[in-house]
């Protein structure tokens, strides 16, 4: 059986209330993966609360705050040891400046 490789996939951790009454939870922002193929902005998120869906990255890091290490250290364990095939995470601190272009892009895959 051949290994398995690590793919990298660039992440963005944030900190994140989805509404008033919400306590927080930290989201690992796939802004590189698409997320609702009917959003050409939409990317993949994850978090332990609530598991895998989909954000419009920007509208994300504005209503959030960057996580800390501490705080996003147990979700990105959990995504390197996810099986089928571990990732290899690339954590960002904010959004690069052609984040758009470049989900819009992976949409059209």
């Amino acid at each position: 059986m051949a290994k398995a490789t690590k793919l990298e996939l660039p992440v963005l951790f944030r900190f994140i209330k989805y509404d008033a009454d919400d306590p927080g939870t930290v989201a690992a922002i796939f802004f590189t993966e698409p997320g609702d193929t009917s959003n050409p902005y939409s990317a993949t998120l994850f978090d332990m609360r609530d598991g895998w869906g989909s954000i419009d990255p920007k509208d994300a890091v504005r209503r959030s705050r960057p996580a800390t290490p501490k705080e996003y250290g147990p979700v990105k364990r959990k995504l390197e040891q996810s099986p089928p095939q571990p990732l290899k995470l690339k954590v960002y601190q904010r959004l690069p400046s052609n984040w758009a272009e470049t989900l819009r892009l992976s949409h059209e895959r």
